[in-house]
Order: C-alpha cells, then structure tokens, then sequence
C-alpha cells in the first residue's frame, strides 16, 4: 500500500512540473515554425515564441491574432527583429479574445501599414496584454478613418512600458478609450 502511494504522488508531481514550451523561429521561415501565425496556432497558454533578428514579411508574419492565449512572443530587440506589413491595410495583431497581462509582445518593431478606413497596427479590445520595448512607425490612416494607426485600445487595461511610436501619418498614434 505504501508503494503504491507513493507511486501515485510521485506520478502526480511528474504531471505537475509539466513546463511551458519555448519555440524558436527565424525570418527564413526555418526553426520549430515556418511563421509566426503557425506559431500561436501550436502555442498552448504559458508558451514563449522567440524571433531571432531579423525581417518577418508576409500574412504568416504579420495580421496576427493571440487568439485568446496568455503566451509571450519575444524578439531580439527592437532594432534587430521587425515584422513588416508592406502596407497591406489589415490589422498586424490582434487582442480581442480576453487576454491577459500573461501575453506579451516584447522586443520587436512593427512598420509600414496604412488604410483609409480601417486601423492598422495593434487593436486591443476588451482584453489586456503587456507590449513591452516595442516600437511602431509608418502607420497611419486617412481622413475618412475614425480610429488610428499604431495603437487602437478599448476596453483595456494594457500593460505599454517602453513602447515607441514614431513616423506615423494622417490618423497615427495611439488612442486609448474605455480603459
């Protein structure tokens, strides 16, 4: 009978101690995931997705969405890692799915998108991430555009700690409503 106990917490201290995963992707598309979308998609809650330095294009890399996930995506700072959206006029990332402190974008730069009626950059709605030693530049909107470029907040209580917008044009900058 004392084996078998002590099997058994044994066992239940194993299934404990169950760690967060940490994946690593470079801008070639080579690493544990070819993007970073793929990424969050793999990502369970508590997981790191580390960007090596680098230039991140295309949909894979950009119009991102947390999907509800308290995970961290970490670049190698923000002169060295850039997603770029070669101005495709749809939102670079999304919170809109409760996230919480607990998901974090940090050490990066997001650039270069622009529509005339939509936002662009970060929208964060009804959900509270943490961007950390971020920069944002060339985003922006025309006169047609309610709401703004770089970072579009709602219903939040978002954590931005050294985070920097510059370049932006027309309706760019940061707007924050119902926080």
């Amino acid at each position: 009978m004392r084996t078998f106990i002590g099997s058994l917490l044994l066992l239940v201290g194993l299934v404990g101690s169950v760690s967060a995963a940490s994946y690593h992707l470079n801008a070639d598309g080579t690493g544990d995931f070819a993007t970073i979308a793929e990424a969050i998609a793999g990502a369970a809650p508590g997981d790191s997705i580390r960007l090596a330095a680098g230039l991140y294009l295309g949909a894979g890399n950009t119009q991102l969405d947390y999907g509800g996930k308290d995970i961290v995506i970490a670049g190698a700072g923000p002169e060295a890692t850039i997603l770029d959206c070669m101005d495709s006029g749809v939102p670079v990332l999304r919170f809109e799915n409760g996230e919480t402190r607990a998901a974090v974008l940090r050490d990066l730069t997001l650039r270069n998108n622009y529509h005339f009626y939509e936002p662009t950059g970060v929208i964060i709605d009804s959900a509270s991430p943490s961007l950390l030693n971020v920069h944002l530049e060339g985003f922006g909107g025309d006169h047609f555009y309610s709401g703004v470029g770089a970072i579009d907040c709602t219903n939040s209580s978002a954590l931005l700690q050294d985070v920097e917008v510059r370049a932006c044009y027309g309706r760019g900058g940061i707007r924050v409503s119902g926080a």
